[in-house]
């Protein structure tokens, strides 16, 4: 998204600079973004070094993860903000910087305001525009649309000119109810791994796609149980899961492979779960 707005403003073409407030150690950290004059500090490089806010001058500098920044880079953030000059670790004069800030988090920052872990001049001079970006679970509407550029991507990476809607209707992914805790991320390594079982084939139509069920991601089927002897780590009980099994066979008229791509199963997992139901009483 921070690379979208990038693109789509005045400030396309020019330089976009994106740094993890959370991947870097503090000392680190507060060198990366001011950068540091020779000698500012021991193991400094000959010669000084610019900071990202120095590489990022006319266009944008995306800080990921600001809520983990400490409060003392939180205040010489405020300070380039307002001001719009930096300065660089051990230097005397300050250096004007023309830079577009876009900056996100999930953390609660308003209330980690309130608590005193984040600096409230901060929060507010940041806080311009807020887009609330929702997780991929409620977003099922671009589930398709989503898919479909990934693996268009992926494809491309392994020499595939195959059309990515026609490959994602042969392998119909059985994700429908899946909660994507990963997001897009998550998506996006499906579809990695997608492309990766199809390098091999010379074309749609030689793809044994029932064979591709153990790609798909494992959804919770049913919400846990809270009575003796079920689990509480989300999976079904075992009565449930051969409920879902016979179900699931009934809806697609015995076919033993089109029920456990339903459920995103393989054929052996699907014959465990009617196994391990209770057994219904004979005449």
């Amino acid at each position: 998204m921070a690379q979208a707005l990038h693109n789509a403003g005045p400030r396309a073409g020019r330089p976009f600079v994106a740094v993890n407030c959370a991947a870097l150690p503090e000392g680190l950290l507060e060198s990366e973004l001011f950068g540091h004059e020779d000698g500012a500090f021991t193991g400094a490089r000959r010669g000084g070094r610019r900071g990202l806010f120095e590489r990022a001058h006319t266009g944008t500098l995306f800080l990921d993860e600001i809520g983990d920044m400490p409060l003392h880079l939180q205040s010489r953030l405020l300070r380039v903000l307002q001001e719009g000059e930096i300065q660089r670790l051990g230097a005397a004069a300050p250096i004007p910087v023309d830079v577009r800030v876009l900056a996100a988090t999930h953390q609660p920052l308003h209330d980690w305001v309130q608590q005193g872990r984040f600096r409230a001049d901060l929060y507010y001079r940041l806080e311009v525009l807020r887009l609330a970006l929702p997780p991929l679970r409620d977003r099922a509407g671009d589930l398709d649309r989503l898919a479909t550029a990934l693996l268009g991507q992926s494809l491309r990476r392994q020499g595939l000119a195959w059309p990515a809607a026609e490959v994602l209707r042969r392998a119909n992914p059985p994700w429908q109810g899946h909660s994507w805790p990963g997001n897009v991320r998550e998506l996006s390594n499906l579809m990695d791994r997608l492309a990766v079982a199809l390098r091999g084939a010379p074309s749609p139509d030689t793809v044994s796609w029932a064979s591709l069920a153990d790609l798909w991601p494992r959804p919770s089927l049913v919400p846990a149980r809270t009575t003796p002897g079920s689990r509480s780590n989300g999976t079904a009980h075992p009565d449930e899961r051969a409920t879902l099994a016979r179900q699931a066979l009934e809806q697609h008229r015995g076919r033993h492979q089109d029920a456990a791509r339903a459920l995103g199963v393989s054929r052996a997992t699907l014959w465990r779960w009617l196994n391990q139901g209770p057994r219904q009483a004979g005449p």
